[in-house]
């Protein structure tokens, strides 16, 4: 008979798991560093910048301000879509050298695809206080790139006095096919130390450092970003002189301390342009040559400010209001502007250039043309028919035989990023229309009902809902642009009329306002009808409207009584819970108390019950509404 033997488990304690583990990750470590060796900078850029020891303490960032920009390329990693593309430049660290002005430059070079990279105006992930972007780094592990997505941390110097920045250092990122990449990289740019409009740009390229025909290898990409550093104001007087050919317009004076906070807040607003109807003529716009689309919408960005009033700038031009497509240095799309603000007439005069590619080369760029006349100002009184925040001119200084020469272009925004403007008035044309419809409705009653305070912002914004007469609702919002002469602000995106439109006033608003002390079922409700004939095509059949709103002191008193009611809700339980302890010790030292046949669980229930039947036995309803939330206490 056979017998079999087993050999007995060898039992592995905890601590030779952790140490064998440890081995197996260092191990692979190692191998991982051996394999990838460090980029060597003499032999990919010693021709370019020198390299040189490190001196001193780090410098600040204003030292180096490249900050974003945009690329083409990277068909390997992003595909062969013509979409825009951008580039996030993080500087980690700006050392002095023994070399005197280079700069050693470590920071972290992050591309993107159009899709992923974009502003968010008024908050912003990369936000622009002080016409500078500062990046939030997102909380993503570096071993998990993001598709659409690839980031090199570089390490070089920069030149002042040859303007050369050259950089190498290693990436991450996904191929098409979603692999994972390891890849090494060389930058070189020309970015001068000191700078005026028409060398304004910063370009050059990044190249694989990895052998050609493997997964890791990629094309040339060219880079093309705007310079705002050091720079020389060098066509103000042009641009004072040809504002001077404008006729005034009455505008916000601008007090010195705040030029440069109101005119850094344009980089948070989108200007819309009026190009005319005959804007197939070729002359009605800077980039007549681009024949693609109408460039409708154009946006002012990274806007650099001095102390005496001067501005320098890039303003982004495109076919659609999203405020990113604005926001790129695109060739044929975009122009570069400096001027100054004018005290006196209270408007900011600009000389613009336009940027262009030769041989469709991002690294290539430059800037020419510079016969391009731009006025700013900000409207002092605002009415029903304007309600620009900003509005502006844009015209050639050229002949009108030059073929570069275009018809005069107006743009305003009705966007309200920049925060209160001083002086701003409202004028109000159509008071006494309202009130003749006003006083012709008898069907309300005032009464000795309570309304709100007419100075009150919060209790005059409110969510409505409108039926027609065939009973389809859809929804709205009331917000107030100003009470008086107290302005609170445009709508973002509102609709203005252009010129040569006309805009529809023959609509007449009614709205009775629920009392601050309502009775069941009372609340907001009202009429929104067309004081035209039936006839009219604007005609339109009368809409009602109604809301649940309540006012803010309402609310306030309504959680007020809740918090009353739960603390009194805590409070006798809290009583109730000493009361039956203090019952259960006294049934415990006197047993011959209790009631004849009653035990003491059956007494405590019998109290219990008394407790909630007088908890409850006053208590009322209450309904309230906050933001569109529907909350119900009993």
């Amino acid at each position: 008979m056979a017998t079999t033997s087993s050999s007995p488990l060898v039992r592995v304690s905890p601590i030779s798991s952790v140490i064998l583990l440890a081995l197996v990750l260092s191990s692979s470590a190692s191998a991982s560093a051996s394999s990838s060796s460090p980029i060597s900078y003499a032999d990919h850029c010693a021709t370019v910048v020198a390299e040189s020891p490190t001196t001193g303490h780090s410098l600040d960032a204003a030292a180096f301000r490249l900050s974003t920009g945009i690329f083409s390329g990277a068909d390997a990693f992003f595909g062969g879509s013509d979409r825009s593309r951008s580039f996030f430049f993080r500087r980690r660290s700006i050392l002095p050298t023994q070399t005197p002005g280079v700069l050693q430059i470590i920071a972290t070079l992050t591309l993107r695809s159009a899709g992923g990279f974009h502003h968010i105006r008024g908050r912003h992930v990369l936000d622009r206080s002080a016409g500078e972007f500062h990046h939030v780094r997102p909380r993503i592990p570096r071993t998990f790139p993001h598709r659409g997505m690839v980031s090199f941390d570089l390490s070089g110097y920069w030149s002042e006095a040859a303007g050369k920045l050259c950089m190498v250092g290693t990436g991450h990122g996904r191929s098409l096919e979603g692999e994972p990449l390891q890849i090494s990289a060389v930058l070189v740019l020309d970015y001068p130390k000191i700078t005026d409009i028409y060398s304004s740009l910063i370009s050059g390229n990044l190249e694989s450092l990895d052998a050609v025909g493997s997964s890791n290898h990629f094309d040339p990409i060219a880079i093309l970003a705007y310079a705002p550093g050091n720079y020389a104001y060098t066509q103000v007087s042009h641009a004072q002189k040809s504002c001077a050919r404008l006729n005034a317009v009455e505008s916000l004076r601008l007090e010195s301390a705040s030029f440069c906070y109101y005119m850094q807040s344009l980089s948070r607003v989108r200007f819309e342009l009026d190009l005319g109807k005959n804007c197939s003529s070729g002359f009605c716009s800077p980039f007549a040559e681009i024949s693609e689309s109408t460039l409708g919408f154009m946006s002012f960005n990274q806007i650099q400010c001095s102390g005496d009033g001067k501005f320098h700038m890039y303003i982004g031009f495109s076919n659609t209001s999203s405020f990113y497509f604005g926001s790129l240095l695109i060739p044929g799309k975009a122009l570069v502007a400096e001027g100054a603000w004018d005290p006196q007439k209270n408007r900011l005069c600009l000389v613009a250039c336009h940027v262009r590619s030769l041989n469709d080369s991002l690294s290539k760029s430059t800037v020419d043309d510079c016969t391009i006349r731009i006025c700013l100002w900000f409207p002092a009184v605002w009415s029903i028919e304007s309600r620009y925040t900003a509005a502006g001119r844009i015209w050639s200084d050229n002949n009108e035989n030059d073929s570069r020469s275009f018809d005069a272009v107006s743009f305003w925004s009705t966007d309200h990023y920049m925060g209160s403007l001083p002086g701003l008035k409202y004028n109000y044309t159509r008071t006494e229309v309202v009130k003749k419809s006003c006083a012709n409705d008898s069907s309300r009653s005032v009464g000795k009902r309570t309304y709100p305070d007419g100075n009150a912002f919060r209790d005059f914004r409110f969510h409505v809902s409108v039926k027609n007469s065939e009973g389809k609702t859809t929804w709205g919002d009331f917000t107030p642009v100003s009470i008086g002469q107290m302005i609170y602000g445009s709508l973002a995106g509102k609709k203005e009329a252009k010129q040569g439109e006309s805009m529809d006033c023959g609509i007449v608003i009614n709205i009775q306002l629920a009392p601050l002390n309502p009775k069941v079922g009372e609340q907001l409700n009202g009429t929104i009808r067309s004081t035209r004939d039936k006839s009219d095509p604007l005609f339109f059949e009368h809409l009602e409207i109604t809301s649940l709103t309540i006012y803010r002191n309402q609310a306030i008193q309504s959680m007020w009584r809740m918090d009353i009611e739960i603390i009194m809700v805590l409070v006798s339980l809290t009583l109730s819970c000493i009361f039956i302890g203090l019952q259960l010790f006294h049934f415990k030292n006197n047993p011959e108390v209790l009631p004849s046949g009653d035990s003491q669980d059956q007494s405590l229930l019998h109290d219990q019950g008394n407790i909630v039947e007088a908890e409850f036995i006053d208590s009322s309803v209450s309904n309230f509404m906050i933001n569109g939330v529907v909350t119900h206490f009993m």
